[in-house]
């Protein structure tokens, strides 16, 4: 028998035999279940709109309405309650809704209507129960995703009402009840969620029938699970108590069952506190479980607040006043006095921060004032000042949450202003904060607002609410200050012309309140109410007058009506007051003729004010009224100039009154006479005024009234000038420049004078190069005065030796050969020379004072002839075709000299820039004066004009645009006259050429050149084609044409075209530079060199090239071949490579930058043209041009999204229009054809990564390895993933920054990436569920094999050798990728080119930016601030400026410019120091009603930092590094560096010699030994203080500790500590004692610069941490006397030479402790035998300062190393020898240096850098010749002074981290005193703070006095 099968046979439906081949069942997907799912997905959406409409559509679809079958419904509500269970919370929301509504439909509105289920309410209940649980050990996320599911479906359970609907299910409610409960009790974390489940089923049971019962059961578990004591409790008390007031609550819980009682308040505020510390809950004994943290307040504290808050508002709405609101001292009670206490964690306080904010924008207004509670004022001060502060973000939410609610609500500013300046606030809150808080609350308020807290600050003026008279001054200038802001800031004056008399107008009042204490003082029988206590000081009410002229000058900015009826108002409250207040008396004692002309002036005023008009003119009455009213403002601020302006003023307007009948110029010429007297006051306000009356008479202006104006920029910038400008005698003068004027808000000297100056900088476009002007710029009295100094400086040392009776100076400076007694003077001698003495220091202090005034003196002239510019400019502007304008051109010519000042020369060349391109613009005719004799005169004079230029281009240019005028003028009178004017140009071209001295500028003929070609194509006429086909011809630029330029395009030659040199390469034979063929002259220009014609310019395109396909036809040529360049070659495409002109810089130099396309140089082609002498060095001819313009983009569509496949990233074509035209300079052609390889080379080169990103990225890559996870991985059962999965994250939706888990093919999301990149770390919550380690980025995958490759068990990047086998394990074909996103490295150097770093002072104001020569800033290039502080301090320096900055030479001849680093420190030397880069950012725009200015672009050094980085291990990658480390390898290169007769190496300059004397502690005896140095690093003593709590700072556990401060130190306390001396274990070989010596170390010369850099690291669990400890340095001058070695002194006894006390063994014991730490002995003892062989710690820290040297670990000889004291060692080794010789050194050199460095070759290598005129070493025998003595760098003489000049600055824990800024101490232009200059990379700016920097600067450089 068979055996019997064990299946079961298939029944056979039809009786017959069963097929052989049973058919499968297969599962049916219809497209109603794809629709579905679909909507089950939607569910899960993160779009509210999404997600309710697919609920929507499955609510529908189950509804009983639609008759679905009840496995549909079933399957649909276990589907949805497991989908309550996912990690994201819009699924568990969309789920929750739509199960809801579910639950309603088919159990409470359609009840039993679905046939066949047989759910019920137990049943759903426990199907959430079911579908919810948690089965096997998974993880944390997991559990926790379960429990708030299950806690989502309970919700949605009583939601839906089926437990009460359609009859009441108790048992069912218990139920839930008790799960939520049990969970409320169980788990802290899901407590506040349950509880506010159950409030709102409180709230829902109001409108349900029978809810009292389960209202009573809720009550009952509330207490039964011991939840009454929590805050959640607290919530569910009070809103069954509000909602159910009948319920019946427990007695003995709540005392008369109310939470809010005043009794119960300390124990409300712990349990809302969450502080269940020894609180047990009632009748149990338990103790309540603490929940997690949490960010936010617990939603018990709405209900709680809400509630109190409800009550007050009924108490107030009964008017009953019998009992005080709860509010306020609830607030207090349970947040200010709770959450803000000194012990309340920082958790807590950001709740408080959190309700404020939430209540300030909410709350009642009546309730506002008591948020401002005194703990929540002081912790909004405190942690909204400081930035590290832990609150800080917390703290500006509030601050912001107030802003809102003002803006929303701006009758709610009162209370709030209110709040923040009284009681607890502060009057100067915005300054103490750093915000403007109070400024933004008062100009968000509405006008009634406003006029209430101008009125509550009008009390304040009153009674600022102290009786010191400093203080209450100070409080009021804080007020004064608010007024003026708003004044200034107030942003809708549409209506204030009519409403400035209106009483109660918020601005009537400010102007009463400045007016009233600016002019008047209280009677004695006045109310003392009215009376300021304490009074207002004299100094306060200067104050007030300055702060009314500011808000004047403001108001007169709005519009001319405005302006004119803010003066009239402001005149006509002083005259109301002044004639009929009783309390008030004005401040001004005017004798009876003033105050006649006062009268007299009003009556005048009112008279013009009434007409409206003088001679038919309302300008003109409008500009008397601000004449008239601001002079008598300045009649009562007590001038008595202004009276006399007065009697002026009266002359001048009766003279418009006659104007028709009589001749006015007395009248106009004491007009302007009255508004250059404007123009003299330092208010900003009598400027405005000035600029604005004379734009309305500027057509009255004559000529003897323009020459007044005119011959002022004549007057000399000195003393007399001052005098003769203000008619002051020599007292008078004196007087004021000792005068002590008070900081005044209107003399604005930020918004004033260099504001204007900075103004006049010239237009970049046509500026031209101003480093002449710069480099020229001195004052022409400046030798004299410091002649008079001298004198004056020799008069008082004669008088002094004289008074001491001591031998007078000789004239070499050393005291003549006289006998001189040794005793001292006894006490009557020195009585009587005491008087003496007192009479030539009072001489010595009159002369300084003269010093002082000189230079006042020099500045009022200056800022006069400024502000006399503008109202020329404004008279060019508005008479632009007026013969008068003739007569400006010549003194305005004359500012532009280099000789005079800078500013002042600037603003001249923009006022006539601006006159000639206005002139252009409008199309005006040109002026057309009677007379031709005067035009002449003036050309003649302006040529004569441009021979004083001294070579200056600015003036140059200037002079040749002016000349142009006058010939156009002359010529468009008579064409005639220009054969006249030829020969004008011809005299001065002739002496120009024939003068090789001549500073004539060849600009001056190119430019008529092409005017005159422009002039001749314009003309109807044209010249017969026979006369246009002449022959080419060319020019030859002389030698003395002073271009700089060895060929090429000169500065004589016209910028259109290029100067065509004698041809090298026709039939390769060269043409003869001599022959007088090559120079030619057009007939129409006669005796002017000529340049291309215009035929050559006409047929130049169509002449061919010889270089482009058949580089071999010329043999000159042939080893030249175009070439695509290589991947891995720098092509140089948008920045020159020998200064900083750049493509980007378009509007600089819109004729574009040069690439050779042979080495793939970049080269400018503007006025210096690097590119053509690129051309001359290299003979590489053809260039592509590229011309670069940023695109104005409109968005009408949205940007393009990322695709699947590719990156679509916006590209260079996308920001800018680019233009290329490949140019041939040895064959002339300017447009070569582009075929053949020519275009592929130059569509290569377009297409290249230019220079900057190559190493940017070269830079920022890693060395990135493998490591033994991705070496030994181990992966999963092999399975083909499909390529869907891959679509997005295996957790969530995103679908980038996608990493697959290369063990199990998991894929998940990244962590969240700068750049926006998204990322919910699901990949690490895969790794570490799972352990899991290696994960590949899939949008990195290339081709080629290349991924961004993460090991999280490393933690670090790594590379996958086997990578393309790992992803075919899961089915992907690395072949088949593309690179969809950018790699890690790609988007940190992304992230590091957008830093940026704010640039404030500390009251929050934003510093004003500097720009011109020497203020230039760095760009950062990603962590490059360490380079950029570095080189800014090099540079401000004259040793670098001398040796670096060569404006009048030509660059250094290199191959390759961009390798030499000669030529890239002079770049950077000309970016820094010639101030053509130096101005705003272009791209920056700012708005028109602020102050700000926008910051530089900065120049990018990045050739210059590979060249200093090459070969470096640290400064060669993109990280920080240390800068002091910096300084020295950049020091070290620069030493290295050829340095040409005369030309010296600017490091001699920080060279100096310390002498190191050693002592034995026995014998006595001695020895010396020199060493050369170039800097000084000094340990700084740190001593911590004592703990305080001032400072709130917190541990990683959230944990309050102390921050160390510490001690501040003094500069001499380290430099004492640097030279003290030390113990140092050395044996004897003189007496063999074994004691020890004592070491000194002291300077034997100082060098002309010394750098210090200071040491503030101690270690800190064995990691070198920078402590702050604040190190005293003054700015005045420092002696280093005390601080000089005396070398050997007589008595002292030297050691022997053959002594054996130079063998110097380690000090076992240090050894051995620092061999402890893990360090190498090599390296322990390097750091005992450089830091005293003593003490450990010192030697561990230089241990720490030197790890990343070099040679750290090569072993030493510490005994051959031997100084000039000793003798140099004779034992050379060989080999050494011949490694040096190798590197180029002689044999005698070698030998020399190995001797003096101990046989070190590196440091042998460096001696010999830093020696080049060493003479080096010829003995062959033993060494028993002596050494030969060099010349010690530095000096040895007395005294040695030392002086701060500048400082580097670094804020972080570590010096490879943070930031480094530069403070350099520099002379601002106009300003008589250096000041500090802050230079933030790009940004640089006047420091504000730089005495807080000098405390904590890492470098300190010294300059010697």
């Amino acid at each position: 028998m068979g055996k019997k099968s064990l299946k079961r046979e298939r029944d056979n439906s039809n009786g017959g035999s069963a097929p052989s081949t049973p058919a499968k069942r297969r599962r049916q997907v219809n497209e109603d279940s794809i629709k579905t799912s679909k909507l089950y997905e939607d569910l899960a959406a993160e779009s509210d709109e999404v997600r309710l409409g697919a609920a929507k559509q499955l609510i529908l679809k189950f509804s009983p309405q639609n008759r679905p079958s009840s496995s549909a419904a079933g399957q649909a509500l276990n589907r949805l309650i497991r989908g309550l269970c996912s990690q994201r919370k819009a699924a568990r929301i969309g789920f929750c809704v739509t199960l809801t509504e579910l639950l309603r439909q088919l159990f409470v509105q359609h009840k039993d209507s679905i046939e066949g289920l047989s759910l019920d309410v137990n049943g759903i209940i426990d199907l959430v129960e079911e579908k919810t649980k948690i089965e096997g050990n998974v993880p944390g996320q997991e559990r926790r995703d379960h429990l708030i599911g299950r806690l989502f479906g309970y919700k949605a359970v009583i939601q839906s009402s089926i437990l009460i609907e359609p009859e009441l299910s108790l048992e069912c409610w218990n139920t839930v009840l008790d799960r939520i409960f049990g969970m409320a009790r169980d788990i802290p974390w899901l407590r506040e969620e349950c509880g506010m489940i159950l409030c709102e089923a409180v709230k829902s049971f109001r409108s349900k029938p029978a809810p009292e019962q389960c209202i009573q059961e809720l009550m009952q578990r509330l207490a039964s699970f011991q939840l009454l004591n929590t805050p959640e409790g607290v919530a569910i008390w009070l809103t069954v108590q509000v909602a159910f007031p009948e319920v019946v609550l427990s007695e003995h819980v709540w005392h008369k069952k109310d939470p809010l009682s005043k009794r119960e308040r300390s124990r409300l505020a712990k349990i809302l506190k969450e502080d269940f510390g020894n609180m047990l809950e009632a009748g149990t004994g338990g103790t309540i479980k603490s929940a997690a943290a949490n960010p936010n307040p617990l939603f018990a504290w709405d209900v709680v607040l809400a509630e109190v808050l409800e009550r007050d508002e009924r108490q107030r709405s009964r008017n009953d006043h019998t009992s005080k609101l709860q509010f306020p001292q609830f607030w207090i009670d349970t947040v200010d006095s709770n959450l803000l206490s000194s012990t309340a964690s920082h958790e807590r306080k950001s709740w408080a921060f959190k309700l404020f904010a939430k209540l300030i924008t909410s709350a009642p207004t009546w309730a506002i004032p008591s948020l401002f509670s005194p703990n929540m004022m002081r912790s909004l001060v405190n942690q909204s000042k400081k930035g590290e502060r832990f609150l800080h973000a917390a703290a500006l939410a509030s601050l912001k949450a107030i802003q809102f609610r003002v803006e929303r609500e701006p009758s709610s500013a009162a209370p709030i202003f209110l709040a923040l300046t009284s009681k607890n606030g502060n009057l100067d809150f915005d300054k103490i904060t750093r915000t403007k808080t109070l400024e933004q609350i008062m100009l968000s308020a509405d006008d009634p607002t406003l006029a209430t807290i101008v009125r509550q600050l009008e009390s304040l003026v009153l009674r600022p609410g102290t009786q010191d008279q400093v203080t209450a001054d100070l409080r009021r200038r804080y007020i004064a200050d608010m007024l003026l802001n708003v004044v200034r800031g107030y942003r809708h004056y549409n209506n204030t012309k009519s409403r400035i008399d209106e009483d109660g107008f918020w601005l009537r009042n400010i102007l009463i309140i400045l007016v009233e204490n600016g002019y008047f003082v209280p009677v004695s029988a006045a109310k003392s109410t009215k009376n300021p206590l304490p009074p207002i000081s004299e100094p306060s009410r200067k104050m007030f007058q300055e702060r009314l002229s500011s808000c004047l000058s403001r108001l007169l900015g709005i519009d001319n009506e405005t302006g004119v009826s803010c003066a009239l108002s402001i005149v006509g409250m002083i005259r109301f007051r002044a004639l009929n207040s009783k309390s008030l008396d004005v401040a001004l004692q005017a004798d009876e003729t003033v105050a006649k002309t006062i009268d007299k002036a009003f009556k005048t005023l009112g008279a013009i004010a009434k007409k409206v008009s003088i001679s038919g003119k309302k300008a003109s009455a409008e500009g008397f009224i601000l004449l008239y009213s601001l002079a008598l403002l300045q009649v009562y601020d007590g001038d008595g100039d202004a009276v006399l302006m007065l009697n002026d003023l009266d002359v001048s307007r009766k003279s418009l009154l006659k104007a028709k009948t009589q001749s006015t110029e007395q009248g106009h010429d004491s007009f302007v006479e009255i508004l250059l007297t404007f123009l003299g006051n330092p208010r900003a306000l009598f400027r405005k005024i000035a600029e604005q009356v004379f734009t309305i008479f500027v057509s009255e202006i004559t000529l003897e009234g323009l020459q007044s104006l005119t011959d002022i920029l004549d007057t000399e910038e000195n003393l007399a000038g001052q005098r003769e400008l203000f008619a002051q005698g020599d007292e008078e003068a004196e007087d004021a420049s000792n005068d002590d004027s008070e900081d005044a808000s209107d003399i604005e000297m930020v918004e004033g004078e260099p504001a204007d100056l900075d103004k006049g900088e010239p237009d970049s476009s046509n500026s031209g190069s101003t480093s002449e002007l710069d480099s020229g710029e001195s004052d022409e009295n400046s030798d004299d005065n410091e002649d008079e100094d001298d004198e004056e400086l020799a008069q008082f040392d004669n008088l002094l030796a004289q008074a001491l009776q001591t031998s007078k100076p000789t004239p070499n400076g050393d005291a003549a050969d006289e006998p001189s007694d040794d005793e001292d003077m006894d006490d009557e001698q020195m009585m009587a020379l005491d008087p003496h003495l007192t009479k030539i220091f009072q001489e010595k202090n009159k002369t300084a004072s003269k010093k002082r005034q000189r230079e006042g003196a020099k500045q009022t002239v200056v800022q006069f002839k400024s502000r006399v510019l503008d109202l020329l400019s404004i008279f060019m502007e508005k008479r632009y075709s007026d013969p008068l304008t003739l007569q400006v051109l010549l003194p305005v010519l004359r500012r532009t000299r280099p000789s005079g000042n800078k500013q002042v020369a600037d603003k001249s060349w923009k006022l006539l820039k601006s006159y000639f391109d206005s002139r252009a613009h409008h199309k005006a005719p040109l002026p057309k004066p009677d007379s031709q004799d005067d035009v002449w005169k003036v050309l003649k004079g302006i040529h004569e004009e441009i021979k004083l230029g001294a070579g200056s281009n600015l003036h140059a240019m200037a002079c040749s645009k002016a000349s142009l005028h006058v010939v156009k003028i002359l010529v468009g009178l008579d064409k005639g006259n220009y054969s006249e004017v030829v020969d004008v140009y011809s005299r001065s071209q002739k002496e120009w050429f024939m003068d090789p001295k001549s500073t004539i500028q060849p600009i001056l003929f190119t430019d008529f050149q092409n005017w005159s070609v422009t002039a001749q194509k314009q003309q109807k006429e044209r010249r017969s084609d026979a006369q246009d086909s002449k022959s080419e011809q060319f020019v030859v630029a002389p030698p003395s044409c002073g271009s700089g330029s060895l060929l090429g395009r000169h500065s004589c030659a016209p910028a259109t075209s290029l100067t065509k040199l004698p041809p090298r390469c026709h039939s390769c034979q060269p043409v003869n530079p001599n022959d007088p063929r090559l120079y030619s002259f057009t007939p129409t220009l006669t005796h002017l060199h000529i340049n291309f014609t215009t035929s050559v310019a006409r047929n130049r395109a169509e002449m061919a090239c010889i270089h482009v396909d058949a580089p071999g036809k010329c043999p000159a040529f042939c080893y030249l071949e175009l070439h695509l360049p290589g991947a891995t070659q720098s092509v140089y495409r948008e920045d020159c490579t020998q200064c900083f002109d750049s493509i980007v810089r378009a509007l600089d130099d819109p004729s574009g930058l040069d690439v050779c396309l042979y080495c793939f140089n970049g080269g400018c082609t503007g006025e210096r043209n690097h590119s053509l002498l690129h051309f001359s060095s290299t003979d590489h001819p053809l260039v592509v041009n590229i011309k670069r313009t940023r695109k104005k983009v409109k968005r009408d569509e949205p940007p393009q999204k990322i695709s699947k496949l590719a990156i679509a990233a916006e590209t260079e074509a996308d920001r800018y229009d680019t233009t290329t035209q490949v140019k041939c300079y040895e064959c002339g052609v300017d447009d070569v054809g582009k075929s053949g390889k020519l275009s592929e080379v130059v569509d290569a080169v377009l297409k290249a990564s230019t220079f900057a990103r190559q190493e940017e990225v070269k830079a920022w890559e890693q060395e990135l390895t493998a490591c033994e996870h991705t070496l030994c991985l181990e992966q999963d059962t092999t399975r083909q993933i499909e390529s869907q999965s891959l679509g997005h994250c295996s957790k969530c939706e995103l679908k980038e920054n996608l990493w697959l888990c290369l063990t199990c093919g998991n894929l998940g999301c990244g962590r969240a990436q700068f750049g926006g990149i998204g990322g919910n770390s699901h990949g690490v919550a895969h790794t570490t569920a799972t352990g899991h380690p290696v994960a590949v980025k899939l949008g990195s995958l290339t081709a080629d094999g290349t991924a961004d490759i993460y090991c999280y068990s490393c933690d670090e990047e790594r590379v996958d050798p086997e990578l393309p086998n790992h992803l075919l394990h899961w089915g992907i074909n690395i072949k088949d990728r593309i690179k969809t996103e950018k790699s890690l490295t790609e988007m940190q150097v992304e992230q590091n080119l957008l830093w940026e770093f704010s640039m404030t002072t500390e009251d929050g104001k934003e510093l004003k930016p500097l720009f011109g020569p020497g203020f230039t800033g760095l760009k950062n290039l990603g962590n490059s601030c360490y380079l950029a502080s570095v080189l800014q301090s090099l540079f401000s320096m004259p040793e670098f400026v001398e040796r670096y900055y060569l404006p009048g030479k030509a660059p250094p001849s290199a191959p390759h410019p961009a390798e030499d680093l000669e030529t890239q420190l002079r770049k950077v030397a000309d970016g820094l120091l010639a101030g053509r880069y130096s101005k705003p950012d272009s791209d920056v725009t700012v708005s028109e009603n602020t102050a700000e200015n926008p910051h530089q672009k900065g120049l990018a050094p990045a050739m210059l930092k590979h060249l200093i980085g090459r070969g470096h291990a640290e400064f060669s990658t993109m990280r920080q590094q240390d800068a002091f480390e910096l300084l020295l390898h950049l020091l070290k290169l620069i030493s290295r560096s050829q340095h040409v007769a005369p030309q010296t190496d600017p490091v001699d300059a920080f060279r100096f010699v310390m002498e190191q004397r050693l002592q034995c502690i026995s014998c006595k005896k001695v020895r010396y030994r020199t060493d050369e140095n170039e800097n000084i690093t000094i340990p700084v003593p740190i001593r911590r203080i004592p703990k305080d709590d001032r400072m709130e700072v917190t541990d990683d556990k959230g944990k309050e500790k102390d921050k160390e401060e510490f001690e501040s130190v003094t500069l001499k306390e380290c430099l004492d500590i640097f030279t003290a001396e030390e113990h140092v274990e050395l044996d004897c070989g003189s007496c063999g004692n074994k004691a020890g010596f004592t070491k000194k170390t002291l300077f034997k010369t100082f060098p002309a610069v010394l750098a210090v850099n200071a040491r503030r690291f101690e270690l800190v669990n064995w990691v070198p941490t920078k402590q702050d400890v604040p190190v005293i340095v003054g700015d005045g001058p420092f002696s280093f006397d005390a601080y000089i070695s005396k070398g050997l002194q007589a008595g002292e006894e030297l050691l022997p030479e053959n002594s054996d006390s130079s063998k110097w063994a380690p000090n076992e014991a240090a050894l051995s402790m620092l061999e402890a730490m893990g360090f190498p002995r090599v390296r322990c003892e390097k750091a005992l035998y450089a830091t005293g062989n003593a003490d450990p710690d010192a030697a561990s820290n230089w241990l720490f300062a030197h790890m990343e040297d070099p040679g750290i670990d090569t072993p030493m000889d510490f005994n051959a190393e031997s100084g000039p004291g000793a003798g140099p060692s004779t034992a050379v080794d060989p080999e050494k020898i011949n490694s040096l010789c190798s590197m180029g050194f002689n044999t005698p050199q070698a030998k020399q240096a190995l001797k003096e460095t101990g046989g070190d070759v590196e440091r042998a290598v460096e001696w010999l850098f830093s020696h080049p005129d060493a003479p080096g070493d010829f003995d062959e025998g033993n060494g028993s010749s002596e050494p030969k003595k060099t010349t010690e760098p530095g000096s040895d003489k007395l005294p040695a002074n030392f002086q701060l000049h500048s400082i580097v600055c670094h804020k972080g824990s570590s010096i490879h981290a943070g930031h480094y800024v530069a403070f350099i101490r520099k002379q601002i232009p106009n300003e008589g005193s250096t000041s500090w200059i802050l230079f933030n990379d790009e940004k640089v700016a006047k420091a504000g703070d730089v005495e807080e920097m000098k405390k904590f600067a890492y470098i300190y450089f010294f300059r010697r006095l």
